[in-house]
């Protein structure tokens, strides 16, 4: 755990400008947009005061390969952050365990390297999302079931994309390799610094009050967002009306760029279901065979169908088990003297409407 350190002396008349100050530092140090430098800022100060909320989103550092500052920028942020505890690997124990004892901000490493095969992993991580998140395990000789709380901060940095759940639960910053004309000052903790977070740890004790009450008559988020990333902003977005308009607008104007309209991010189901309806739509069929709508998913251009799993076209059976959650199955579709599996029309309307 990190060492004690001191809140600022005096009360922080400015905290629009401890805002900017922590921002400033992300962009000296890292290629990285505007937008999600000021994320960065208000989730670190987040860590201070989250306790205060029923959501603390996950911070996901995403790159699409090595060597695009995911390390530098979570050097930077270990630096800013309450009670900051790393790891490069960690299993499902040690978290919950950690959470109870320390309530660290966890700044997790080389997430692609052990989180997407860990089920029990993930179950944790994904319970943290919530203030209510708990993991349950039988302690001591008799077995006495105990509750481990799993609410706390965290960062989790990676090599590709988190897997779904996880990635519904984030807010995410995605880097890219800086080019050879792109130049930046390495990274020292200098006293700047060090008097940023004594200044943050100052704020976090004198505004319990005005955060309760901002909480109480919350802020609008953008009509753009859907539920899930409505709900890991507006704690966001309450800490920035804190410090005014301006980081109001700020904040904003990061949570629509880092959440675009147009989702890539989708699941293998939710997409499916979206090129099926245009299929549907397309041949102005109530009913169509499974081989057709294979043949149509993958003439589709930018989708994945043609090389699906391992290099092979999607199959009957994939399709499947992907509609299978939505209450979708292939039926008994008639074609001349000739019977085929297939999908009726009628069986998506729900499913288009829940969830496109």
């Amino acid at each position: 755990m990190e060492e004690e350190v001191k809140p600022w002396d005096e009360p922080i008349s400015n905290f629009a400008e401890l805002l900017d100050g922590i921002a400033d530092v992300i962009k000296r140090h890292m290629v990285i947009h505007e937008h999600m430098a000021n994320t960065i800022a208000l989730w670190i100060v987040l860590t201070y005061v989250y306790d205060h909320f029923d959501i603390c989103p996950i911070l996901a550092i995403q790159s699409p390969d090595k060597r695009c500052g995911k390390t530098n920028l979570l050097s930077i942020i270990a630096r800013f952050v309450h009670n900051v505890l790393s790891a490069s690997n960690i299993t499902p124990a040690v978290i919950f365990r950690v959470i109870e004892k320390y309530k660290p901000t966890l700044l997790i490493d080389e997430g692609d390297t052990f989180i997407h095969n860990n089920d029990m992993l993930r179950g944790v991580l994904n319970s943290g999302h919530m203030k209510t998140g708990a993991a349950m395990r039988c302690v001591g000789k008799d077995h006495d079931p105990k509750t481990f709380s799993t609410w706390s901060p965290k960062v989790i940095a990676l090599i590709g994309k988190l897997p779904a759940t996880l990635s519904d639960r984030s807010i995410t910053i995605k880097l890219q390799r800086k080019t050879k004309a792109d130049s930046v000052p390495r990274f020292r903790v200098t006293p700047e610094i060090a008097s940023i977070k004594r200044k943050l740890m100052r704020w976090a004790s004198d505004n319990s009050a005005a955060l309760i009450e901002a909480h109480a008559n919350s802020v609008s988020v953008p009509s753009s967002l859907n539920d899930r990333q409505a709900d890991n902003w507006e704690p966001l977005l309450i800490i920035a009306a804190l410090a005014g308009d301006e980081w109001i607008a700020k904040a904003k104007d990061a949570a629509l760029y880092l959440n675009p309209t147009s989702d890539d991010d989708e699941t293998p189901a939710i997409m499916l279901l979206q090129d099926v309806k245009v299929i549907f739509e397309s041949n102005n069929s109530k009913k169509i065979p499974t081989v057709e709508i294979i043949h149509s998913l993958i003439d589709l251009e930018h989708r994945p169908w043609g090389e699906y799993k391992n290099g092979q076209r999607i199959s009957p059976r994939e399709i499947a088990t992907l509609l299978k959650p939505f209450g979708i199955t292939p039926k008994a579709i008639r074609g001349g003297d000739k019977v085929f599996k297939g999908y009726e029309a009628d069986d998506f309307k729900d499913a288009f409407e829940r969830y496109l």
